[in-house]
């Protein structure tokens, strides 16, 4: 059985080497709704895996280090980082190009972060994350997907470069989620 959470932000990025040069090119935003979904391991005396407020709590700090942010491969030219890092309040530089692929990668990895030593979400494990990019298109990841080389490679926490104005909320995520 799956339960899921669903959660919606604003985003924006470049995703280089797209065959589109629209998307190659030139930054873009999306109004993206994740889906986070959660393998159930048992029911409770109430019948139920985990209450959504707790998954809800649980996951709504990740997910608002995402709302509105500009997501950035570390990879790009030193040239373009540096502008929209001077440019932009709100930025994340990730070690991955930021394509709808990768990031659910990335919101997966935040995911078992957030949700890793909360007792209440015993009976649930994180199962994959389903980021739609647009109204038609969506990239879903796995658990084998985060370590699997054929699809970028182990994603490092340590390696996600935050913003000076999102630098204490994700360190109380990481410092909350431990």
């Amino acid at each position: 059985m799956l339960v899921r959470k669903v959660f919606c932000f604003e985003g924006a990025h470049i995703v280089r080497g797209s065959v589109s040069k629209k998307c190659a090119m030139s930054i873009h935003g999306h109004s993206y709704r994740a889906e986070f979904l959660f393998k159930c391991l048992r029911l409770d005396e109430a019948g139920i895996s985990a209450d959504f407020t707790i998954l809800k709590s649980a996951l709504q700090q990740a997910v608002s280090l995402f709302d509105h942010t500009l997501l950035i491969w570390r990879g790009d030219k030193a040239e373009y980082i540096e502008a929209m890092k001077s440019h932009s309040d709100q930025y994340i530089i990730l070690p991955v190009n930021p394509s709808a692929e990768q990031i659910a990668r990335a919101l997966l990895a935040f995911a078992l972060i957030a949700t890793s030593g909360v007792k209440e979400l015993g009976n649930v494990e994180p199962f994959s994350v389903i980021l739609h990019e647009t109204k038609t298109g969506y990239a879903q990841a796995f658990l084998e997907d985060l370590g699997d080389p054929n699809m970028g490679g182990a994603l490092n926490i340590k390696d996600f470069e935050f913003s000076p104005s999102l630098r204490e909320d994700a360190a109380n995520f990481f410092a909350n989620a431990t």
